[in-house]
């Protein structure tokens, strides 16, 4: 009975440590998005010519395929 035990607790022992570790870097890849997320926020306030930049641009690529649909 007591070998029993001692073999389940071997093969529990690894799969447990294995589950807390994926836990582990799913709570700091969630992290790491809110960060990211409130960085970029961050970047709107204090570089708004970034998101004027970033729309010249796609309206220069949609003239670019209306050109290129026209010839």
């Amino acid at each position: 009975m007591n070998i029993i035990i001692i073999i389940a607790i071997i093969f529990a022992v690894p799969f447990i440590l294995l589950r807390m570790s994926k836990m582990n870097k799913i709570k700091e890849a969630e992290k790491r998005g809110r960060n990211e997320k409130k960085h970029e926020a961050d970047e709107e306030v204090r570089r708004p010519e970034r998101k004027l930049h970033e729309e010249e641009k796609k309206r220069w690529e949609d003239e670019y395929w209306k050109r290129q649909k026209q010839s």
